[in-house]
Formats: C-alpha cells, sequence, structure tokens
C-alpha cells in the first residue's frame, strides 16, 4: 500500500508539471523560444523607431528657434556725422547666418571699430532676433599732418573733413600734449579774439603758432603759456594796424621780443 501512494504522488507531480508547462504557451512548449526571440525583435525596433521619431521631432525644435533667433535687425543709436551707418549695419551682419545665441560679440565690435569713423562700439542684444550697436564717433578737433586728424581725446585717426580746424604739426607721441596746451594757448588768445589755425612742436620740443590774423608767435621750449600771456597783455603796444603777410613775432627772449616784417 506505501507502494502505491508513492507511485500515485508521483503521478500527481508529473501531471501538474506538464499542466504548468502547458500553461504557460509561447515559453516552454515547443517552439516557444523562437516566437520570443521573434516578439523582442519586433519590440525593440518599435522602440528604436520612436526614439528616432523623438530625435527628428527634438531637431526641428531646435532648428525652429534657431530660426526664430536669427538677426535680422539692426538697430543704430548714437550721434553719427560721418561714420557711414548702411556700411556700419552691412559689416554687423555681412552674410553671415547667425543668432542671438552664438553671436560671435567680441569679433563683430573689433570688426565696426576698425570703420572710419568710429570711435569706439557697443552691441547688445535685443531678443528674439535684433541687435542694437551704439556707436560713439569721433570728434575732430584739429588736422593732423596731411592727411589724418585728431580727436577730443588728443588720439589721431585716419579720416577727412570739410569742417574748418587748427592744423597740429609735430610727433604722434606727443599728439595729446599739444592738444592740451593748444587749449591752454587759445585760453590766453582770448583777450585778443584770436585764434590758432596752426599748431607746431619740432622734435626739440619748440613751440610755434600761426594766428588767425595771419601773425607768426614763435614761444620756443620755455615756459611758452607764461610768454603767450605776457605777450597778450602787452599786443595793443606792439602790433598797431593790420598784420602784414610773413609778419613774425619771436618771444624767446628773456627781457623783450623780436617783431619781423618782410
Amino acid at each position: 500500500m506505501e507502494k502505491s501512494l508513492k507511485q500515485n504522488a508521483s503521478s500527481l507531480r508529473s501531471h501538474k508539471k506538464v499542466k504548468s508547462e502547458q500553461g504557460i504557451p509561447g515559453f516552454f512548449w515547443e517552439g516557444g523560444s523562437a516566437l520570443f526571440k521573434k516578439q523582442g525583435q519586433k519590440l525593440l525596433l518599435g522602440l528604436a523607431l520612436l526614439m528616432i521619431g523623438l530625435g527628428l521631432v527634438g531637431v526641428k525644435a531646435v532648428f525652429d528657434q534657431w530660426s526664430y533667433l536669427q538677426v535680422n535687425q539692426v538697430v543704430l543709436t548714437g550721434n553719427l556725422h560721418e561714420a557711414d551707418p548702411e556700411l556700419i549695419k552691412k559689416t554687423v551682419v555681412g552674410g553671415r547666418l547667425m543668432n542671438l545665441v552664438n553671436l560671435p560679440m567680441d569679433s563683430l565690435i573689433e570688426e565696426v571699430k576698425q570703420l572710419p569713423w568710429v570711435r569706439n562700439v557697443e552691441i547688445r542684444r535685443l531678443w528674439p532676433n535684433s541687435l542694437e550697436v551704439n556707436v560713439l564717433e569721433q570728434v575732430p578737433v584739429a588736422r593732423w599732418g596731411d592727411d589724418q586728424l585728431l580727436n577730443n581725446s588728443g588720439e589721431v585717426f585716419d579720416g577727412d573733413t570739410e569742417n574748418q580746424l587748427p592744423w597740429f604739426e609735430g610727433s604722434q607721441r606727443d599728439a595729446s600734449q599739444m592738444l592740451m596746451e593748444y587749449e591752454r594757448f587759445t585760453d590766453a588768445l582770448r583777450p585778443l579774439q584770436l585764434s590758432i589755425t596752426h599748431l607746431k612742436l619740432s622734435d626739440r620740443q619748440a613751440w610755434t603758432m600761426e594766428l588767425s590774423n595771419g601773425l607768426t608767435v614763435i614761444l620756443g621750449r620755455t615756459h611758452p603759456e607764461a610768454l603767450l600771456r605776457q605777450w597778450v597783455m602787452a599786443y595793443p603796444q606792439v602790433i598797431i594796424g593790420p598784420v602784414q603777410k610773413g609778419e613774425r613775432v619771436d618771444l624767446r627772449y628773456a627781457n623783450g621780443l623780436a617783431l619781423y616784417k618782410e
């Protein structure tokens, strides 16, 4: 009887195993592993296609945003008289395709600063697709040499103007000093209502000037401003009548002056 019970238990376990195997189709029955592999491949392919689709959507979104931020307007500010507005805009935009995100700000500023009459420039982003370009223009106060100009900071720059300006001659290293002395000399001449038309500083640091009435004043190297102010006080007694062409006054003497007429 014990043997019979063991056989029945063994038969029951075998029956449950077969039933269990038959209850999970596609995994344990014959050919089930091949079907699983095929279904897995389809699933992976579907996931791959989904990821590609999402990637394309993302690329399109980035492209649309890039196009939206593309620079299509340049707003110029600043008090421009001589600088060319169209040339400035063309230099900023040119043929380049750029937006406010990848804007090469430093190189753009340097390019604009190289343009005629531009002393300094600031560029600011105006979202979503514009740039504000603020230009500080050169302010000429004198002609320098034969074909250059001097700005109000004592810097020499390339340019030309039809404005009536005094003519400076000297070394560029002395440009700032010449501008400062010019302002002092101009103040000293104010009582005579005369202006300087030509100012020269020699390599030996000697000053000579020509005035608006045609008179040449030789100041030399030592205390030029003080000598000029003393001469202005004595002018009514020294210069009598209209100044003749080529007339010169030499103030380099310790106890007087010399007046030359051609």
